[in-house]
C-alpha cells in the first residue's frame, strides 16, 4: 500500500458540523504552495486528524525522532490504527499498512509537527486552531465549534490546505518514504506534555517510563 492522501477528501464529513466533504477553501486561507489561481477543497480525513489531536485521542510513543502513534480509526469498522515514522537521510520514513487510508497520514504527519516540529506551515495551522479550541477539548464540545464559529470553520479550512501542499510537496520529492521502521526503545509521550505542545508552550514531550505497545500492524 501507498501513502494516498487524496482519500482525505473523499472521506464524508461525519464530525463536525458546519463543514462538508470538498467544501471549497476561500481564497484567503489557502496554501502559497498550491497552483495558483486552482479551486481548493477541504479534506474531512485531515480535520479528523486534527480533532483527534484536539480531543486528546491520539496514543504517541516517541524514542528520539522515531514515533508510533495510535489513534481510532475514522472507517465505519472502528478500532484503533497504528502508524510509525523516523528519520531516513534528509527526509522520514513512515510505516503502517493504513497509510492509504483518509486520516492516518494526517495523524501522522501532524503529531509529528506537534512532537518533533516537522512540517512547520502545517504546525502553526494546527496551532491556530489549537489557540481557538483548547486543548485538550471535549468532543461533544469540538463537534459543532465551525458551524457556531467562523474563526474556527476557518481555520480548519487553513489547516487543510496548508497541511495538503506541504506533505504533498515532501512526498512528490521523496521526503517522505514508506518502509520498515525500527521501534525498539519506545516509551509513552504523556498526553499533558502533547497537549502543551500542541498549544505551542514549546515543553518537548519526554517519554515516560513504561511498557511499550506490542506490536505496528495498522
Amino acid at each position: 500500500m501507498t501513502i494516498n492522501l487524496s482519500a482525505a477528501f473523499n472521506k464524508n464529513e461525519d464530525f463536525f458540523l458546519g463543514l462538508i466533504r470538498r467544501q471549497q477553501v476561500p481564497t484567503h486561507l489557502v496554501s502559497p504552495r498550491g497552483p495558483s489561481g486552482s479551486q481548493r477543497y477541504y479534506g474531512p480525513g485531515i480535520g479528523y486528524a486534527a480533532a483527534m489531536l484536539l480531543t486528546g485521542q491520539v496514543q504517541v510513543e516517541q524514542s528520539g525522532r522515531t514515533l508510533r502513534i495510535r489513534f481510532p480509526s475514522s472507517g465505519k469498522a472502528g478500532g484503533l490504527k497504528t502508524v510509525a515514522s523516523t528519520d531516513m537521510g534528509a527526509g522520514r520514513l513512515w510505516s503502517g499498512d493504513s497509510l492509504d487510508s483518509a486520516s492516518a497520514p494526517w495523524v501522522l504527519a501532524l503529531t509529528e509537527a506537534v512532537v518533533l516540529g516537522q512540517h512547520p506551515e502545517t504546525l502553526a495551522a494546527l496551532r491556530t486552531l489549537a489557540g481557538l479550541t483548547g486543548a485538550p477539548v471535549a468532543i461533544a464540545a469540538l463537534k459543532p465549534l465551525p458551524s457556531a464559529d467562523v474563526s474556527v470553520r476557518e481555520a480548519l479550512l487553513r489547516l487543510s490546505d496548508h497541511a495538503y501542499y506541504e506533505l504533498k510537496a515532501k512526498l512528490d520529492a521523496s521526503e517522505i518514504t514508506k518502509g520498515a521502521v525500527n521501534l525498539s526503545g519506545l516509551q509513552p509521550v504523556p498526553p499533558s506534555a502533547l497537549m502543551k505542545q500542541l498549544l505551542g508552550t514549546r515543553e518537548t514531550p519526554t517519554a515516560a517510563a513504561s511498557s511499550p505497545w506490542p506490536g505496528c500492524a495498522a
